[in-house]
C-alpha cells in the first residue's frame, strides 16, 4: 500500500461488528447471522490460539471516539490434516473484503502478505476451493498450483429436475417447497429401520466412523476428530442434514448433505469410512426422492467411491450435469500452495508426499470454505 495511514493488524473480537458491516456482501442474511458466523468461523476455531484473520484500519476524524474504521478484512479457515503420522494445519483463504472507497490501493495484497508473515512455520500449506474468475489469475500469479478440477458428479431423474426447476421458479422462501430440513424427524420421511435422518451431528460417533481406513496413511487427509465435528457443523449459515445407518442400535455409517439456495439441490459434503454404508445412505436419498438434484465434486471422492456412484447413475453429463457443471464456477480448479513466501522445490512435499498430485490427497467436500 502506498498510503502509510493504512494499518494492518490482527483481528480482535471487538472488531466483530465493524467487520460484519464490511462483509455484508459475502454473508447473506441479517446482521445477527453475520456476527454469529464471524464468531464461529474465526473466534471459535479449535486449531488456533487467536483468530486467523486480519483487518485494516484507516484514520477518520469523524469516527466515534476516534476509533479508526475497519476498511479491510481477510479471514482464513484453518483445519488439521495429517500425513504419515505428521499433523499439519492447512489454511484456506476465505472471506476477503475491502471497503468500496478504498479499493485498488493494494490493501488485499498487503493483508495477504501480513497473514503469511504471521504464520510462517505454523501453516505449511494453503488450500482454496473457492477461487472465482476474478481471483484465479491473481492466485496463479501468486504461486498457487491447480490441484484438481471443480467438475461434479450429479444424479437426478425427470421428476427430480422438474422439482428443482419448480423450486427455482418459486424461490427459496416459498412455503410450497418441501425441503429435507422440513422433513427431518417427521413421519413423512420414507420408513427405514436402519436409517435415521437428523438435523444435528453426532460428533463422537461420526469421529469413530470417519477413522482412517487402510490406504490413507501415505495421503494428506483431513483429521476428523470429535472437536472437528463439534466445530465444523456449527456454521450459522450452513443448512445440513445428517443421515446415519444403524445396526444393532449403533451407527455404522453416516452421510452429510448440504442444502443450497434451491432447496431441491443437495450436496454430498461428508461421509464415513465404510464405502458400503455410504452407498446405502446415498441409495436411500435417491430412492426417497429427497432432493431434485444430488451432486458431489469429483475432487471430494476417492476412485472407488466415484466408480460406485457412477454405477448408481451419477455422471458429469445429462440435464443435471449441464445445470451444475456449466455454471459460473464449473471449471474452476481447487488450488494449493506452500506457506513460505518464496516456495522452493522441497516446500511442495510433506514427508516426501508431493502436494501437487491429486492422488496424494484424501479430501472431502466439507473442507471447502463455502460448505
Amino acid at each position: 500500500m502506498d498510503d502509510s495511514r493504512y494499518q494492518v493488524r490482527a483481528y480482535r473480537p471487538e472488531d466483530r461488528r465493524a467487520v460484519a458491516d464490511l462483509v455484508e456482501c459475502l454473508y447473506h442474511g441479517e446482521a445477527s447471522r453475520r456476527l454469529a458466523t464471524l464468531r464461529w468461523k474465526y473466534e471459535s476455531n479449535p486449531y488456533v490460539s487467536s483468530p486467523p484473520a486480519c483487518v485494516v484500519d484507516y484514520p477518520d476524524r469523524s469516527a466515534p471516539r476516534g476509533i479508526p474504521p475497519v476498511v479491510g478484512f481477510l479471514g482464513l479457515t484453518v483445519m488439521r490434516f495429517a500425513c504419515e503420522g505428521q499433523q499439519l494445519l492447512v489454511r484456506s483463504p476465505g472471506d476477503a473484503a475491502v471497503h468500496p472507497d478504498h479499493r485498488r490501493r493494494g490493501i488485499l495484497t498487503e493483508m495477504t502478505r501480513w497473514s503469511r508473515r504471521q504464520v510462517q512455520g505454523s501453516f505449511p500449506l494453503y488450500l482454496t476451493t473457492t477461487a472465482n474468475r476474478q481471483s484465479l489469475p491473481a492466485a496463479l500469479g501468486a504461486g498457487y498450483f491447480p490441484l484438481a478440477s471443480g467438475v461434479s458428479l450429479c444424479h437426478s431423474t425427470a421428476s427430480g429436475l422438474e422439482r428443482y426447476l419448480l423450486a427455482k421458479r418459486r424461490g427459496q422462501g416459498s412455503s410450497e417447497t418441501r425441503t429435507l430440513l422440513d422433513l427431518c424427524g417427521s413421519d413423512k420421511l420414507p420408513h427405514s429401520e436402519a436409517i435415521r435422518v437428523e438435523q444435528a451431528p453426532r460428533p463422537d460417533a461420526m469421529a469413530a466412523l470417519a477413522a482412517d481406513h487402510p490406504g490413507t496413511a501415505k495421503r494428506i487427509r483431513l483429521v476428523q476428530d470429535t472437536a472437528f465435528f463439534q466445530w465444523r457443523y456449527g456454521n450459522p449459515l450452513g443448512k445440513y442434514v445428517f443421515l446415519f445407518q444403524e445396526a444393532r442400535g449403533r451407527p455404522v455409517g453416516y452421510l452429510v448433505l448440504g442444502l443450497g439456495r434451491n432447496p431441491q439441490r443437495a450436496h454430498i459434503l461428508d461421509y464415513g469410512a465404510d464405502p458400503e454404508a455410504t452407498l446405502s445412505l446415498v441409495r436411500y436419498v435417491i430412492r426417497s426422492r429427497l432432493a431434485g438434484i444430488l451432486s458431489v465434486p469429483l475432487w471430494g471422492l476417492d476412485c472407488e467411491l466415484a466408480s460406485n456412484l457412477t454405477k448408481l447413475g451419477f455422471g458429469q453429463g445429462g440435464p443435471a450435469g449441464w445445470l451444475v457443471n456449466h455454471g459460473p464456477r464449473h471449471d474452476l480448479p481447487i488450488l494449493v500452495r506452500p506457506g513460505s513466501e518464496l516456495p522452493v522445490a522441497e516446500d511442495w512435499f510433506v514427508d516426501g508426499v508431493d502436494v501437487r498430485h491429486p492422488g496424494n490427497w484424501c479430501l472431502k467436500p466439507i473442507v471447502s470454505d463455502a460448505a
